[in-house]
């Protein structure tokens, strides 16, 4: 079974990830930073809690949730961030990488499926950089950086840092030489699993720093996430709001005419054929009496 070490700042962060690897069944461990790691062969999410501190501190909690573990127990560590960039992932991604001793560094914080994406180096919410939103005006923390490889190159400042743009990610010219620390523009999760499948071809040794997205994509190119079927027939109002509500969350629905069919004036091949294709695909899908 392969396992993951994921090192997040936050409690939300940790468990984001931790909830995405026991919907796939793996088991893990949430723990906080200093607690005693268990020697269960889990994987392990460990919360740092440093998003607020200032940068050093933020750096030196980093370095000693690294210190807690084996890396040698582990097939991908992740360095879990922020998808709007707030807290201080520079120096918390340099110590884990010393920590580590990685030798490729693959930085992509997109969140595509909440609108966090990386265009021309620059990181966005919703199509506008994250400095230009209202990120930029937190009181306690505001992001002041949105250029992935300059938030980088603030701590790196004796290896160069390469950025890879969206035309050369979809034209499959992504070539990790000449440094160890990359950078990448991510639209789409498409984006995403190409750069990975890249970087595991390299067989090299990876800490992988990016949000929910990055472990999400990991786990699904690594076993990959079979959809659910559900059959509804219920005419209630509760079941009707809940069909809308899967509806607008991205669920299949296939309306089947039950009465035609009992009527013999349909046949139900049809409403059998899209459902399997659209399982096929990979989408999750309800069966729904057109009377719900």
């Amino acid at each position: 079974m392969d396992r993951y070490l994921i090192i997040a700042d936050d409690f939300t962060g940790a468990n984001d990830t931790g909830v995405q690897m026991r919907r796939r069944g793996l088991p893990v461990n949430v723990l906080f930073a200093g607690r005693k790691v268990p020697a269960d062969g889990s994987s392990l999410v460990i919360d740092t809690e440093s998003r607020g501190l200032d940068g050093l501190e933020a750096r030196e909690a980093a370095a000693s949730a690294a210190a807690e573990v084996d890396f040698s127990a582990f097939k991908y560590v992740i360095k879990k961030v922020d998808s709007t960039l707030r807290g201080n992932i520079a120096q918390e991604v340099q110590a884990v990488d010393e920590a580590y001793g990685s030798e490729l560094v693959i930085f992509a914080p997109a969140l595509p499926d909440l609108e966090r994406t990386t265009v021309g180096g620059v990181h966005m919410l919703k199509g506008v950089p994250i400095t230009e939103t209202e990120l930029a005006k937190d009181p306690k923390k505001p992001v002041t950086e949105d250029n992935l490889a300059s938030l980088l190159q603030t701590v790196y400042t004796e290896e160069p840092v390469t950025h890879v743009g969206l035309a050369d990610i979809r034209a499959g010219r992504i070539a990790l030489e000449g440094g160890r620390l990359f950078t990448f523009d991510t639209e789409k999760n498409s984006d995403l699993q190409s750069v990975i499948a890249v970087a595991r071809a390299t067989g090299k040794k990876i800490l992988w720093v990016g949000s929910a997205a990055m472990a999400d994509n990991l786990m699904e190119m690594e076993s990959r996430t079979l959809p659910a079927l559900g059959i509804a027939a219920s005419v209630s109002d509760v079941t009707r709001a809940q069909i809308k509500a899967a509806e607008a969350a991205g669920v299949v629905l296939v309306q089947v005419p039950l009465h035609e069919i009992l009527a013999d004036r349909e046949m139900p091949d049809p409403y059998i054929q899209a459902a399997v294709e659209s399982l096929r695909a990979g989408k999750d899908t309800i069966l729904l009496s057109s009377s719900t």
